[in-house]
């Protein structure tokens, strides 16, 4: 079976004699298939509408030699590999041609049939090398995407701590865009109480010792807890540690519930405690019938309402918000609006909050333990 040729290879040399040669015994080789051209700007030509493996270019050309046919080649082409060859023995000019970016250098000698085998293995060498980078970059490429579409929280970091890199999740948890946390080190997320047992775990780290099942608290932008228990490794130069790995997952934390709204009110609409639900800007947006019981609004008024205008002080709920951030839970009185023609009254509050997916406070749920149906308030009322 004939085998397909898998290097295409373009040969500038501006005597056509010799390029008719260097078609033949590169041709000899079945793995490779070459096309000629007689000068820089024919070559040029060709490689715009032709994409080629590696270009082979004589050193001395009229109008442009091979060293500035080769800046131009990676000006207008990138990285495409570049061999010079010559038949002149200056070693000046094979320092130009490497230092100038040539993939390799051959000098042309007498013995044609040696100078072409050398030739092709260098080709293969510098394609194949070529070809490898660009399946690890394509493997590099893969293997990022999985990471940052992961839903563990997942950063790599130098051995300083500095973050080389965060995914998605991580972000979106702690409330960090990929600008900040490059600026930052992993240390800056670790809740004080907990820094003393990060670093001495990531002491050990550097030393080779991996932690599995490892727990600490990260600290959102905002300054809330996230428990998180993961794994935690090492990769190592020999014994000379160059970077760290980092996969965790929070253990408890606020729990989405947006998406369970009308399942959770389903549920509860008919027991005589009066519950609310609010969006993270203190909107209502949901109340059972206790709710409207006890502040005289129907379902359709209530709703939209900011929740803020049934406190007499509407920063009490800026501060009970504020309490939540850190906790997630709040629990006290506060003086509310009831419409009762005797004023405002003194009403017991259980405040809780849940994130939405993007981990920032998304739903606050509202109830009040103190309100019976047949007695009305169990309140202090104020003049």
């Amino acid at each position: 079976m004939e085998t397909v040729p898998v290097y295409r290879i373009l040969v500038v040399d501006e005597e056509p004699e010799v390029l008719a040669v260097a078609r033949l015994f590169l041709e000899r080789d079945k793995e490779i298939v070459a096309d000629t051209a007689t000068s820089p700007a024919c070559a040029l030509a060709k490689m715009d509408v032709t994409p080629y493996d590696v270009v082979v270019s004589d050193y001395m050309m009229p109008d442009m030699d091979g060293i500035a046919f080769l800046r131009e080649v990676r000006s207008r082409f990138g990285d495409i590999p570049f061999i010079i060859m010559t038949a002149y023995s200056r070693e000046e000019v094979a320092i130009d041609a490497l230092n100038s970016g040539a993939d390799g250098y051959l000098q042309k000698g007498g013995d044609i049939k040696g100078t072409f085998v050398e030739l092709i293995h260098l080709i293969k060498n510098v394609a194949g090398k070529r070809d490898a980078e660009q399946a690890l970059a394509e493997s590099e490429g893969r293997f990022n995407d999985i990471v940052e579409n992961a839903h563990d929280l997942m950063y790599s970091v130098r051995t300083d701590g500095s973050f080389i890199l965060v995914n998605r999740a991580w972000r979106e948890t702690l409330g960090y865009s990929k600008q900040e946390s490059a600026s930052m080190t992993v240390f800056d997320v670790i809740a004080p109480d907990a820094l003393d047992a990060y670093m001495k775990m990531f002491s050990d780290l550097l030393h080779g010792a991996g932690q599995d099942g490892f727990e600490t608290v990260f600290l959102t932008k905002d300054g809330r807890r996230i428990p998180v228990r993961g794994n935690i490794s090492c990769r190592m130069a020999g014994s000379i540690p160059v970077s760290g790995w980092g996969i965790f997952h929070a253990l408890s934390g606020p729990v989405e519930i947006e998406t369970d709204v009308h399942t959770m009110l389903a549920a509860i609409r008919n027991l005589p405690l009066p519950i609310m639900f609010t969006d993270r800007n203190g909107v209502i947006t949901r109340t059972n019938y206790r709710a409207q019981e006890l502040f005289h609004q129907a379902c359709s008024s209530l709703s939209g309402v900011d929740v803020r205008l049934l406190f007499t002080d509407p920063a009490s709920w800026d501060r009970i918000m504020s309490t939540l951030s850190g906790s997630g839970m709040w629990q006290g009185e506060a003086l509310m609006q009831t419409a009762n023609e005797d004023g405002g009254c003194v009403l017991s509050l259980c405040c809780a909050v849940a994130c939405g997916s993007d981990g920032m406070p998304g739903v606050y749920s509202v109830v009040f333990p103190g309100y019976s149906p047949s007695a009305g308030p169990d309140c202090d009322f104020l003049e």
